[in-house]
């Protein structure tokens, strides 16, 4: 019976390729590394949205109460013409932040990824 746990121990190694024994503690931290980031940014992406809606509902409010204090067709039409051009450079902004979040997002995604495949001991293609 001690010959075969013996045999065992001897064949151990040989269990787990060696690229993934290689990856280690040095490897893991990197991609964890990697995954806090992408996290950090997922919830900073997410309380910006918050807060764009949040400004969204008081936009909506403040026209509200404008439209309802208007005594004339003219003077509602400015105070909508004033509310549309605020939330059409608020548009804007909003596609910005989107591309810029997205290609952060992207890029600490694109991170882990390498990070677990240098660690694995493989190699990503260039297409």
């Amino acid at each position: 019976m001690v010959q075969k746990s013996a045999r065992i121990e001897e064949g151990a190694p040989g269990i787990v390729p060696q690229p993934l024994a290689d990856f280690g503690s040095g490897g893991m931290n990197a991609v964890m590394a990697a995954q806090k980031e992408f996290f950090t940014l997922c919830e900073q992406a997410s309380r910006t949205w918050l807060d764009r809606l949040k400004l969204e509902a008081e936009m909506a409010s403040e026209l509200a109460a404008k439209l309802g204090g208007c005594k004339s067709p003219p003077e509602a039409a400015a105070v909508y013409r004033d509310w549309m051009g605020r939330h059409v450079k608020l548009f804007a902004e909003d596609g910005e932040r989107l591309v810029s979040q997205s290609q952060k997002l992207a890029n600490a995604y694109t991170q882990i990824f390498a990070n677990g495949m240098a660690g694995a001991g493989l190699k990503m293609k260039a297409d």
